[in-house]
């Protein structure tokens, strides 16, 4: 029975371990960004667990990180640095799929007339491409120039970019770990209206991303939710991708 408990106690800290290790992954905010690469580079010791930390308000959070933040140079912007109107909801995702291009969801599969979309998830190292998580494979999403009052700007820029996301991730194995569009489009006006770069910060959490995933094994097992065409989204002609409960889905195209 004791030994029953212990292995219990190891597979939940195991588990654990994992969800720190993959931090980047699950952040949806500029300061779950930034606790993710504290703890990334050894100075989060005195910060409490992701769950915890979410659940204190935006200034708290920032006081929290203060210290170790400017104990390796890491630039935090305070709560009051940003802009009127920073609580606006983002972006809605375009060019919804559905009757309008008469396809059809099956689980795994989605059919567009002749095109099918296969469900993809998490890769072990093994099956990815060679220098896929080698320091020369850079996320390179675009720095953006506009207006973020330009809401026509904004969608532009984040479509252009969610593709290139989708794409980097399937590249170094975590389809299955992916952010929806609308997550990505907070996130972006989230670190934008402090007046930080959405690109430096997704290539900073691309880096720690691949570092992860180098040393830890991903579970490549997809559970679907009840999904319903309405749930999904194009990507572009290759992907679609399908959001519920908090979850995204991947669909490529051979």
């Amino acid at each position: 029975m004791k030994r029953l408990l212990s292995l219990t106690a190891l597979a939940l800290l195991a588990s654990l371990c994992r969800a720190e290790n993959f931090c980047f992954a699950t952040a949806e905010t500029y300061y779950e960004q930034i606790y993710c690469e504290l703890v990334a580079r050894g100075v989060g010791g005195s910060l409490p667990p992701l769950y915890e930390f979410r659940n204190n308000p935006p200034l708290s959070q920032a006081l929290l990180l203060k210290r170790p933040a400017r104990r390796i140079g890491v630039d935090l912007a305070m709560p009051e640095d940003l802009a009127p109107g920073a609580a606006s909801p983002a972006p809605e995702a375009e060019d919804v799929i559905g009757d309008r291009l008469q396809c059809q969801l099956q689980g795994k599969e989605i059919r567009c007339g002749e095109r099918r979309y296969r469900l993809i998830g998490n890769r072990q190292n093994h099956a990815l491409a060679e220098g896929a998580l080698g320091p020369g494979n850079r996320l390179g999403l675009d720095d953006f120039d506009g207006s973020l009052s330009d809401n026509a700007a904004v969608n532009r820029y984040l479509s252009r970019n969610y593709r290139r996301y989708l794409a980097k991730m399937h590249e170094i194995g975590l389809a299955g770990s992916t952010m929806s569009f609308d997550k990505f489009a907070y996130l972006f006006l989230d670190v934008e209206r402090r007046n930080a770069s959405f690109a430096r910060r997704a290539e900073t959490m691309f880096t720690y991303l691949k570092r992860d995933k180098r040393g830890m094994p991903v579970n490549e097992a997809v559970t679907l939710p009840d999904l319903t065409i309405e749930d999904c989204d194009r990507v572009d002609e290759d992907m679609l991708a399908c959001r519920k409960n908090a979850r995204n889905y991947l669909y490529l195209s051979p």
